[in-house]
This record gives structure tokens, C-alpha cells and sequence, in this order.
């Protein structure tokens, strides 16, 4: 009769356990990658609406984007008011940290006559856990690309 012995058992879940943990964490890596490009689409599509908008002369507004630590605000008029019922929230992955390296703060004002706005810069969303990075460039004509 044959049977595996005990150290036979023991090296193969310890085989099992290692490889599992490689796969984990790279699985873990991976989602925060897709978070990051999530939440770096979000926000373009945010400013490409709002720009859409505001040169489509939508209810005759002026529509304007805020950047905010964990979501994205949009809002009519140009000033910026936490909490008013017309804003628009939309909420990140909560897996990437948002800064804005801009000219003048985090609110973003389209003209309604060429679409250009009235802060430029740069959006960047990193990985609280793997230091991952992705860049959006806010140019003064009002577009949105990504950088990297």
C-alpha cells in the first residue's frame, strides 16, 4: 500500500500557499490599476460633459466641474456651492488619492463662448497601496487628456 507521508503534505500546501499569495497580490495590483483608470475616466468624462454643455448652451448655464478628495462635482453657475440640490456627485473608487497641481485651485469654469476654462493644470491619481500614478492635463481650451 502507498500513501503520502506528512513532509510529502506539508511541502505541497506550502507550494500551494506561496503560489497563492504571487496570484493575491497580483490581482491586488491589478485592481487598483483598473481603480485608477476608472477613476481617471471619470473625471474626463466629467469635464467633457460639463464643456459639452456649456457650449451647447444647455438651459442657457454655464456648467463647472470641482474637484473634491473622493468624488467629482458637477454644478451650474460659477461659483461652487458644497451641498446645493443641482449638484452632480459623482463618487471615486475611494482607492486613489486626488490631487490637483492647477493654477488656481480645484473648481474648473467653462466659458460658454470657446469652451476654454478658467484653471489649468494637472489631476493626479495615485494608488494608496501600490504608489501606481495616472495624469490628466487640463488645457486652457478646455480639454481633458490623459498623460500617461
Amino acid at each position: 500500500m502507498k500513501a503520502f507521508t506528512l513532509l510529502e503534505l506539508i511541502i505541497v500546501i506550502a507550494i500551494i500557499s506561496i503560489v497563492s499569495s504571487i496570484a493575491l497580490a497580483s490581482y491586488k495590483a491589478g485592481n487598483d490599476m483598473y481603480a485608477l483608470d476608472t477613476d481617471a475616466q471619470l473625471i474626463i468624462e466629467a469635464f467633457d460633459t460639463s464643456r459639452t454643455k456649456t457650449l451647447a448652451r444647455v438651459n442657457a448655464k454655464r456648467y463647472s466641474v470641482a474637484i473634491e478628495s473622493q468624488s467629482i462635482v458637477e454644478f451650474e453657475g460659477n461659483s461652487y456651492a458644497t451641498g446645493n440640490s443641482s449638484n452632480k456627485y459623482t463618487a471615486l473608487s475611494g482607492r486613489s488619492v486626488v490631487t490637483a497641481s492647477t493654477t488656481s485651485g480645484n473648481v474648473f469654469i467653462f466659458d460658454p463662448f470657446t469652451g476654454g476654462v478658467t484653471n489649468t493644470g494637472t489631476i493626479t491619481l495615485s494608488s494608496n497601496r501600490t504608489g501606481d500614478m495616472i495624469r490628466v492635463q487640463i488645457y486652457p481650451t478646455g480639454i481633458i487628456r490623459r498623460v500617461n
